[in-house]
C-alpha cells in the first residue's frame, strides 16, 4: 500500500485525486442545499372583492327578437291584366294617396268603353221617347218598363267599362314612400310578388312574436324598452300598441306591435330587441348574481366573517342576470365575496382588494 502511495506521489497524481474529491464533495453539498429549502415558503393569501347584501327592487325581463316596420305598408297590385305601359314612381320616391304609380295597356278597353257609351246614349233616347208615348197612352206599360230597364242596364255597363278603364291607371292607396318596384315597361306585372310597395314611415312600430307566458303579463299601453343595436346601445322607450287576441296560424306565438317615437336614426327594416318585464319584487334582499356558486350540489355564498371566508348555503329567488334575490341563508349587510370566491378556503386569511360599491354608496 505504501508502495502505491509512493508511486502516486512520484508520478504527481495524488494531489490531483485529492482535489477532485474535494470539488465533488462541495458540488454535492451545494446540490443538496438547493433542493432542500431551509424554511417553508409562506403562501400569499387569495385576493378577493366583497360587497354588502342589500335590499333593492328587482325585475326580470325577457329579450324578444323583433323587426322595425313602417306604421303602414301596402302591396300594390293591378286589377287589370295587360302589359305595363308606364311607370311613374321609383324606389325612394314620396307619393301621395291617389297618385298614379303605373299604367296598364288599356287599348282593348277603349273600344269597349266607346261601345258602352253609345249603347247608353241609345237606351237613354229610347227611354225618353217611350216615356213620352206612355204619357200619351200610345204604348203599353210593359213597353215603358222594358225601355226603362234597358236604360238602367246600359248605364251599369258603361259605369263598369269606365271603372275598368280607370283601373288601368294604378294609384297609390296611401301616402308614403316607394320601397319596392318590380315593374318594367313593356312586360307583364309579376304574378308572385307585388308590383310596388308603398310604406308610410311617418311613424314606426316594432313587430314581434311572443309566447303565451309573456302575453299573460303584458297589456296594451305598457311601456317597454326597445334596443336597436345598429343605432345605439341605449334603450328606446316604446309603448305596446297592439296584442293579437289569437296566436299566429300554425304557431303558439302572439303577434305584438310596439310604437316607437320619431327618430331619424332608426329606419324601417332594422333588427331590434324588446325587453319585456316578466316579474318583479320590491325591497328584497339581493346580491350580485355572479357571487352565487354551486358547492356540493347546492347554491352557496362565500361570506366574510371576522375577516375570514365562510361558506353558507342559500335559497335564491328572482334572478335577472345582474342581481339575484336571496330568500334564506344570509341577512342584510352581510359581506359577500363577489370575486375570488371560487379559490378561497374556509377559515383561511384573504387579501381584500376593494369593496364593491353598494346601491346606497
Amino acid at each position: 500500500m505504501n508502495d502505491e502511495k509512493t508511486k502516486y506521489a512520484k508520478n504527481g497524481k495524488l494531489p490531483i485525486v485529492i482535489a477532485l474529491v474535494i470539488v465533488l464533495g462541495l458540488v454535492g453539498f451545494r446540490m443538496v442545499s438547493l433542493f432542500t429549502p431551509d424554511d417553508k415558503v409562506e403562501e400569499e393569501p387569495i385576493s378577493v372583492e366583497v360587497t354588502k347584501a342589500e335590499m333593492i327592487d328587482i325585475i326580470t325581463s325577457a329579450p324578444i327578437a323583433a323587426r322595425v316596420k313602417p306604421i303602414e305598408e301596402v302591396n300594390v297590385l293591378p286589377l287589370m291584366q295587360g302589359k305595363v305601359t308606364g311607370v311613374y314612381a321609383n324606389v325612394g320616391d314620396k307619393v301621395a294617396a291617389g297618385e298614379i304609380l303605373f299604367s296598364i295597356d288599356a287599348s282593348q278597353l277603349e273600344s269597349k268603353i266607346n261601345q258602352a257609351q253609345e249603347a247608353e246614349r241609345v237606351a237613354a233616347d229610347t227611354f225618353d221617347r217611350m216615356k213620352t208615348l206612355y204619357s200619351e197612352g200610345a204604348v203599353a206599360y210593359q213597353d215603358y218598363e222594358q225601355a226603362k230597364l234597358n236604360y238602367v242596364n246600359a248605364q251599369q255597363s258603361y259605369i263598369q267599362a269606365a271603372s275598368a278603364y280607370e283601373d288601368c291607371n294604378v294609384k297609390s292607396p296611401i301616402s308614403g314612400y316607394i320601397t319596392a318596384n318590380n315593374l318594367n315597361v313593356g312586360t307583364l306585372p309579376p304574378q308572385t310578388q307585388p308590383s310596388m310597395i308603398v310604406a308610410d314611415v311617418s311613424s314606426l312600430v316594432v313587430e314581434a312574436e311572443i309566447s303565451e307566458s309573456v302575453v299573460a303579463v303584458i297589456n296594451e299601453g305598457d311601456s317597454v324598452e326597445v334596443y336597436v343595436d345598429s343605432v345605439s346601445k341605449e334603450p328606446i322607450s316604446g309603448v305596446i300598441k297592439s296584442i293579437s287576441p289569437a296566436p299566429t296560424a300554425g304557431k303558439m306565438t302572439y303577434p305584438i306591435k310596439v310604437a316607437l317615437p320619431k327618430t331619424e336614426k332608426v329606419k324601417a327594416g332594422m333588427f331590434a330587441k324588446i325587453q319585456i318585464v316578466n316579474s318583479g319584487k320590491q325591497d328584497v334582499l339581493c346580491v350580485p348574481s355572479d357571487s352565487v356558486m354551486i358547492k356540493d350540489g347546492e347554491k352557496t355564498l362565500a361570506i366574510l366573517k371576522k375577516d375570514k371566508p365562510k361558506f353558507v348555503k342559500v335559497t335564491t329567488g328572482l334572478d335577472n342576470g345582474k342581481y339575484v334575490e336571496i330568500i334564506d341563508g344570509i341577512t342584510e349587510g352581510t359581506l359577500v365575496i363577489t370575486k375570488g370566491q371560487q379559490y378561497v378556503k374556509e377559515g383561511e386569511a384573504v387579501k381584500l382588494i376593494k369593496k364593491e360599491a353598494t346601491k346606497d354608496e
